[in-house]
């Protein structure tokens, strides 16, 4: 048998750490602002060159560190767009297994009502089935009828809400309004 002897290899260069965006964001900045106190320009020749080989290193990580945000929302999106779609073809099919539902107990109430069985009737398994009444407030009809006939019965309820548009076009027309402000315009993230 021969023996293999293992020779020791040359230690692997570490891998390089990557940077999260926000301390890329930091460094950046904090470059920006070595510039503004040295008047915009490095003078020391060395300096300027690790200056410029870090500010290179600095771009690719934020280049690719953007590709993988960019990478991570799409992703992101997809999943939230395919669940919605999902969602919605479970809240169809609940409301087909709801309207499935009501339309047999109404089959059920009504063969229990032309039978006479509406105090209760056993199934096979021994369940009770039977029709009760309705609890809580008993229903309403209200016929069409002019406003007028309601104030006068006291039979009203009155609902008051900010108007929005109207305050919003006050304000910009230099209204003061001493209970509403006009906010800054926000912002939002677009990739093209």
């Amino acid at each position: 048998m021969s023996a293999l002897i293992e020779l020791p290899s040359a230690p692997a260069a570490p891998p390089r750490q990557a940077r999260p965006l926000f301390k890329i964001g930091t460094e950046l900045e904090a470059l920006n602002c070595l510039l503004e106190e040295t008047g915009g320009e490095l003078k020391n020749q060395e300096a300027e060159g690790a200056v410029t080989a870090w500010l290179t290193e600095m771009e690719e990580d934020q280049a690719h560190k953007l590709d993988s945000y960019v990478d991570l929302i799409r992703l992101n999106e997809g999943e939230a767009l395919a669940a919605r779609a999902e969602a919605e073809a479970y809240a169809t099919a609940a409301r087909t297994r709801e309207n499935k539902v009501k339309w047999l107990k109404e089959q059920m109430k009504l063969h229990l009502e032309r039978t006479r069985q509406v105090k209760g009737v056993k199934t096979a398994t021994g369940r009770t089935v039977s029709v009760q009444k309705n609890g809580g407030a008993l229903p309403l009809e209200i016929d069409t009828v002019p406003i007028e006939q309601l104030l006068a019965a006291d039979m009203t309820k009155t609902t008051i809400t900010a108007d929005s548009d109207k305050i919003r076009k006050a304000l910009l027309a230099g209204a003061e309004l001493p209970f509403a402000r006009l906010k800054p315009a926000g912002t939002h993230l677009r990739i093209y």
